[in-house]
């Protein structure tokens, strides 16, 4: 999976029909991580309108088998959880194959490459015009987000612009 900004912005506009069926892809995608017959019960899930409690017992099981999830699979997981409104510390924990990553704020984020700061701020839900960037302790303008390429490793500080009075 690449960091597009259709992809990402598609991600989190998605509804329940989209959320099941990568839900249900992502569950098949992942048959040589778990058991058939766990993954079979949350496919069940899924099917009976319950896709949360599936991403949870999913990201869960994952943990408890001490899976190595491919780095597309761990995205995919970030993407639907995000999409739901599901704690992120479901999948924070999962073991990484091949993972890669870059570091935001002092966390670890794993990333799919390659990624422009703007496509890694939609990714996060971040608005690219309502923060400040830095980019390995450069200050980057607004206007070089979507041309300002990522690579694993790097360190980002991202700051929310927020208007009051």
């Amino acid at each position: 999976m690449r960091c597009s900004v259709n992809s990402l912005t598609a991600a989190m506009k998605l509804n329940l029909n989209e959320i099941e069926a990568r839900l249900l892809a992502l569950l098949q995608a992942a048959n040589h991580l778990l058991p058939q017959g766990e993954l079979n019960g949350m496919i069940e899930l899924v099917q009976a309108g319950e896709p949360g409690i599936a991403l949870e017992n999913f990201c869960t099981q994952l943990a408890e088998h001490d899976a190595e999830v491919p780095a597309s699979i761990l995205i995919a997981i970030n993407e639907l959880g995000r999409a739901m409104g599901i704690q992120s510390r479901y999948w924070e924990s999962l073991k990484t194959r091949h993972a890669a990553h870059l570091t935001a704020n002092g966390k670890q984020i794993p990333t799919a490459f390659p990624c422009t700061i703007e496509t890694f701020l939609l990714s996060q839900k971040l608005l690219p015009k309502s923060v400040v960037v830095e980019h390995n302790g450069e200050a980057v303008a607004p206007s070089e987000f979507s041309n300002r390429p990522l690579q694993p490793g790097d360190r980002l500080e991202i700051v929310q612009i927020v208007a009051g009075g």
